[in-house]
């Protein structure tokens, strides 16, 4: 399993102004963003969700989870995703709302709640497993976000892309997933390459439509 990184930094509320400018900056609380400034924004803002877990109960002596719990269930409400869904879907819409981004408008996902829909365009496509970069001239970027596993989706936070097929292993962020130890919510994780299926960039093409 993954080894689990934890980190403090700034985060700018959600709430307020929010749209683009002439110059075709992002711009949030009155704050421009670059699409550099905003992909470092994203991840930083996964900070303030770290304490979420979900609850759980005893069967058999194990602990089974239920994606239920107070702060997921906010999640799940802010995304409009059933209470008690799987909610890694659900975790992704909330990080790019509260960076005054709604998936659904103005990135135009067809339905941010369903893993495969994140990874259904293949002009979004940046990194797939056995072919690499299937688009030349783009790597995968702070704030791309990663399919892994049967259906689940995490948000890329490290720094080199090639640095990490080089050491074999990738730092992301994502809900409704583990710790390693048994329990469930919010991690940033350090997982095995091996676990990825594809990479999609969502944020360079919002920032072009911006222009």
């Amino acid at each position: 399993m993954g080894k689990v990184i934890v980190f403090c930094c700034l985060i700018i509320h959600s709430a307020g102004l929010f749209g683009q400018n002439s110059s075709g900056k992002h711009v949030l609380n009155g704050f421009e963003f670059s699409e550099d400034e905003f992909r470092q924004s994203i991840v930083r803002v996964q900070s303030k969700y770290l304490h979420v877990r979900e609850n759980y109960y005893i069967k058999d002596g194990k602990r089974v989870y239920n994606n239920r719990g107070a702060d997921v269930e906010d999640i799940q409400r802010r995304s409009g995703c059933p209470i008690g869904c799987f909610w890694c879907g659900a975790y992704i819409y909330v990080l790019f709302d509260d960076m005054g981004v709604n998936a659904r408008k103005d990135l135009k996902v067809r339905e941010p709640l369903q893993v495969a829909a994140w990874f259904e365009d293949p002009k979004k496509i940046v990194w797939r497993a056995g072919q690499g970069n299937p688009r030349v001239g783009m790597l995968p970027r702070k704030g791309d976000l990663i399919r892994m596993f049967a259906s689940h989706i995490e948000m890329y936070n490290g720094d080199d892309w090639l640095k990490d097929l080089a050491r074999k292993r990738v730092l992301v962020g994502g809900g409704n997933t583990g710790d390693g130890s048994g329990h469930h919510g919010v991690y940033i994780t350090d997982r095995p390459i091996s676990v990825v299926q594809f990479v999609a960039n969502w944020i360079t093409p919002y920032f072009l439509s911006l222009k």
